[in-house]
């Protein structure tokens, strides 16, 4: 028989009081923050319970990468109205110092971006802000546009699509 672990409702910002009165090894925020009213507090109580010598791993859309910039509001990454903050690498660096975490790596992803049901997504989106007319359109996610997106993004300094 599997064993479940305990799972208790609450949010980055509201840690359970299960949990907050624990101390882990390792804290994962996989696309968390860009969802908090507050990414600090989210931070900070991350903090809280880690360990000391613990880590953070965190991860967000990159608001600075080369997809985001040319897709725009049709860029699945944009997830409006449920992404409430978007982060670049500077921005992300600030507010995890200022909540007390010191960086020991970042990195960039080259990956879902070029899959057939990303870029179905976002023709998508881009095709409902065409029939509503948006101020502004981005260009269609094709498949060749995807190519072009890939080598450009691998051509970057972080590598970051």
């Amino acid at each position: 028989m599997i064993e479940l672990p305990d799972i208790f409702p609450g949010t980055a910002e509201r840690l359970p009081s299960e949990i907050m009165a624990r101390r882990f090894d390792l804290v994962i925020m996989t696309h968390v923050l860009e969802h908090c009213r507050d990414p600090l507090l989210g931070l900070r109580n991350a903090a809280a319970i880690l360990r000391r010598g613990g880590l953070l791993w965190l991860e967000v859309p990159n608001k600075d990468c080369v997809h985001f910039r040319m897709f725009g509001a049709a860029s699945e990454c944009y997830d409006a109205p449920r992404h409430l903050h978007f982060f670049g690498p500077n921005g992300l660096a600030a507010l995890t110092k200022q909540a007390g975490f010191e960086i020991a790596n970042t990195r960039g992803g080259l990956a879902r971006h070029h899959s057939p049901s990303w870029r179905a997504t976002e023709r998508r989106i881009r095709n409902y802000l065409l029939t509503h007319q948006a101020s502004t359109i981005p260009p269609d996610h094709t498949f060749a546009r995807s190519v072009f997106l890939l080598l450009k993004s691998a051509c970057t300094q972080d590598g970051a699509v």
